[in-house]
């Protein structure tokens, strides 16, 4: 593996004649010629990267540019991001469901009192940008039930800015393709988890002889062609699909290869990390990856997306975690609130009942102050603290670990976190593709 050194707070590399820069902090990146040493050629290009933003001035503190973009999205209170499960009713049985474990038999709220729910959370926080992400079970089953509470928002003033939806992909008619349309959603996540057999070994039909994935291409066809919505193939990576994968991709080029190449691409790719349901499953116990196979496999995939020149959602093998920003609540068929979207159910992550929030906020914003990541001492140290946000709590808990430090599969694969920066650019908000200078492998 290439060495990589941490230079004025950036990760840096070289390849052949080239010098490999990344700065976490920034996620700027850029590739120089390499000039003597690589202090040497820092040295030379020293006004260059300080005007590219990838370094700072020699007494920069970088851990302060960290804390400030944390910070900044952890008490920006202006904005309020809310995943809302009205229920756990889904059309599939899926093999690795993440909710198979999850206590399902609860009363679920009435849509006035989840229209309570929501203004008062909102009231709470006086978020002035409402971001919304339905999710469930299958959520398009229940359509219907977010069109009105959508209009109950609308009479009461409250406008979302966005409306995105974790979706199986199945369910689709003209009454859907209405409500995207009228309510604008930006995009839907479909999680495809191989080609035809593949999936449908794992997305079980509950409609007994039904097959999953035909029907799925069918009707990400129409949502292309009669919306404006974006689609993320969302495939999550283990051992009985991963030898597949590009097989998948292949075969969504050929078969959406104008909206794949498009100059904003509507169909973009997304790498998934299997987690173990609450108390596990036998399917993942046989097929999850360990860890330093996983990210093999991940970044395998990764190199072969980006030279496909298909658009990705994100360089690094998962998401920052999102349990310490108090403004992104997931909500549950109860009314209930969490701070993981994994959690959902479990009482290790819920903040407030229904009742806290409507009755008595004080307590809820208690619960939401108190309910801190269990970081290892030594995370605020790290290196790569800017890369992984301490590591993931729910995978700890799920796994029975001690800690989620991520040290040693970083410390692994920190090359490929830089070259992958340096092979792509942002075309659009989270989304990337190849540069244009880069060529194919």
């Amino acid at each position: 593996m290439n060495d990589v050194r941490v230079i004025k707070g950036v990760y840096v590399t070289e390849e052949n004649d080239k010098v490999l820069i990344f700065n976490p902090h920034l996620f700027t990146s850029i590739i120089l010629l390499k000039d003597g040493t690589i202090e040497n050629t820092i040295e030379k290009n020293k006004e260059l990267l300080i005007d590219k933003s990838i370094i700072f001035e020699d007494d920069f503190d970088y851990n302060l540019i960290s804390k400030f973009f944390e910070n900044k999205e952890k008490y920006n209170f202006n904005k309020l991001t809310i995943t809302d499960a009205l229920s756990y009713n889904c059309n599939l049985n899926c093999s690795y469901c993440m909710q198979q474990n999850t206590f399902k038999g609860i009363r679920r709220i009435n849509l006035d009192e989840k229209l309570d729910l929501w203004l008062k959370l909102i009231n709470l926080f006086n978020a002035k940008q409402i971001d919304l992400c339905m999710f469930g079970g299958e959520p398009l089953l229940e359509y219907e039930k977010f069109d009105k509470l959508f209009d109950g928002l609308m009479l009461n003033n409250i406008y979302i800015s966005n409306i995105n939806a974790v979706t199986n992909g199945t369910i689709c008619n003209e009454n859907i393709i209405n409500f995207i349309n009228k309510y604008k959603l930006n995009s839907l996540q479909i999680t495809i988890d191989g080609t035809e057999n593949i999936h449908n070994l794992r997305r079980v039909s509950k409609n007994i002889g039904e097959k999953p994935f035909n029907k799925i291409i069918n009707n990400i066809k129409w949502f292309l062609s009669s919306t404006d919505v974006f689609i993320t193939i969302n495939t999550v990576l283990d051992k009985a699909n991963k030898d597949d994968y590009i097989n998948l991709v292949d075969y969504l080029i050929k078969e959406f290869k104008g909206y794949i190449y498009s100059c904003r691409p509507r169909i973009i790719f997304n790498l998934g990390l299997e987690c173990h349901p609450f108390k596990k499953s036998d399917f993942t116990i046989k097929n999850i990856l360990p860890d330093n196979e996983y990210q093999n496999t991940y970044y395998e995939c990764m190199y072969k997306l980006i030279n496909k020149n298909v658009a990705i959602n994100s360089i690094l093998p998962s998401p920052m975690c999102i349990k310490n920003l108090p403004t992104d609540l997931i909500i549950s068929p109860d009314g209930s609130v969490y701070n993981c979207i994994s959690g959902l159910g479990l009482d290790d992550f819920k903040i407030g009942t229904y009742y806290d929030i409507t009755n008595n906020p004080e307590k809820f914003i208690i619960n939401l102050i108190n309910k801190k990541r269990r970081l290892d001492y030594n995370c605020n140290k790290c290196k790569y603290y800017p890369l992984c946000n301490g590591g993931c709590e729910y995978e700890m808990i799920s796994s029975d670990k001690k800690s989620s430090c991520q040290k040693g599969i970083f410390d692994k694969h920190i090359y490929d976190i830089i070259k992958i920066s340096t092979m792509v650019e942002e075309i659009d908000n989270n989304v990337f593709r190849r540069c244009c200078y880069e060529s194919d492998s």
